[in-house]
């Protein structure tokens, strides 16, 4: 005898991912950003990247009702297809089962339903999240437009200048210890491990503009204070 089946659809939720950038650092322990809901009208476009989904039930059958659940993730294009993704199915006596999704297709409406093949989800059928990647690296827009994200990848030339901005803050505090005032000018003679001289020369420049220094050079310096990062440096009143 053929089954009867008739799935009741309890919950969809489809959790959006991000991947983006971002400036020098993260770290655990924050909770994801929680933008407002987004705003219509809705297109294909609003259901775009990998996303994860949830699904429960009854499936009935001549032998009576059980329940089943259904879980994974897929890829959309923007487009109205799903491109590929992962399914789990559980079903009370049945077991777990694990299938790939290598195609499919789907309509965001312009009042915020979904047609998912052959069912049209109403809007308070499903729920839809924005879920930032790295939140220490996220804002959210107003009215639920979007996510802002920071591109927090260290380049060379950040890195360099991250390093020339800790020895201004070092210098300024030597500056202090040696009894100098805030407006004395400077002359300044410092020695940089031969793998920072790059980083030091480029930045020449702004280090010696921030603690005034009218003469920077580079040498070995006599009686000289170390810093950090292995930089030894003497200073002198001008």
């Amino acid at each position: 005898m053929k089954s009867i089946l008739r799935i009741r659809l309890a919950t969809l939720v489809i959790a959006l991912a991000f991947s983006f950038l971002a400036a020098a650092c993260g770290g655990g322990g924050s909770t994801a950003v929680a933008p407002p809901p987004p705003v219509g009208p809705f297109t294909d476009l609003n259901l775009k990247g990998q996303y994860a989904f949830v699904t429960n039930g009854e499936l009935v059958t001549a032998n009576g009702e059980t329940g089943f659940a259904r879980m994974g993730s897929f890829t959309a294009d923007g487009a109205g297809n799903i491109t590929g993704g992962i399914e789990d199915a559980n079903t009370l006596g049945f077991g777990t089962t694990s299938a790939s999704i290598t195609t499919g297709t789907y309509v965001v409406n312009p009042d915020g339903t979904l047609t998912a093949g052959p069912a049209v989800l109403q809007p308070e059928e499903y729920s839809s999240r924005l879920v930032a990647a790295d939140p220490e690296l996220t804002a959210a827009l107003p009215g639920g437009a979007g996510l802002v994200v920071l591109d927090g990848t260290v380049t060379p030339e950040l890195e360099a200048e991250g390093w020339a901005k800790d020895r201004i803050r070092e210098l300024q505090e030597l500056r202090k210890n040696t009894g100098l005032d805030v407006s004395d000018r400077i002359r300044v003679v410092i020695s940089v491990p031969a793998e920072r001289a790059d980083w030091a020369r480029t930045h020449a420049d702004l280090i010696a503009g921030e603690i005034l220094a009218t003469s920077f050079e580079f040498g070995e310096p006599a009686q000289a204070a170390e810093i950090g990062d292995g930089v030894r440096v003497t200073i002198s009143k001008i």
